[in-house]
Order: C-alpha cells, then structure tokens, then sequence
C-alpha cells in the first residue's frame, strides 16, 4: 500500500475527491513512475510519483496535484526540518 506523501487529497464523496481520484487514474496508475519513499508508516509507503528518469520534483504527480488545485500540501510540510527543499517550492504553486 501506499498514498502520496506531504500532500492531502480531499475524501472521495467529494467534488474536489471525484477529480483527485480521476486525475490519479489517468497520470498516475496507468503508467510507469519512479517512486521516492518518504517514509513508511503501519506498511504504508508515502511516496513522491516521478516520470521514469526525472529528477525534478516539482512535475512529480504529487506536485502537479497542488497545482492544478486537487491537492494541499500537508501542515506539516512547513514547519517541519525534514521536509526536503524540493516540496517546499510546491507552496509557491
């Protein structure tokens, strides 16, 4: 199992939770993404979903879900001293 890391997704009985999970079935699960593991929890894996071979950060899945408004970055993400550098520039989206 796994779930995107440093980004919430609004519920699925949402408006906001039907187009996240659409947009995750269209660029997400049906193709091949290098995965970084950011963390394990109880089993779950949370992941950044990266292209195959692309080393920037900011078009991960995960970054392109803040941007298109499908997605907020986690309240933690800030305040936090191990947040890495790269999601941090997804707050300016």
């Amino acid at each position: 199992m796994c779930k995107l890391a440093f980004v919430k997704v609004p519920k699925i009985d949402r408006p906001q939770g039907k187009q996240a999970e659409a947009y995750l079935r269209n660029y997400g699960l049906e193709k091949v993404h290098d995965a970084i593991v950011e963390s394990e929890t109880n089993k779950t894996l949370r992941v950044v979903l990266m292209e195959e071979g692309e080393p920037d950060w900011s078009v991960s899945i995960n970054a392109y879900m803040i941007a298109e408004g499908l997605a907020t970055i986690t309240e933690d993400v800030l305040t936090s001293d191990r947040t890495p550098e790269e999601v941090l520039e997804w707050s300016t989206f």
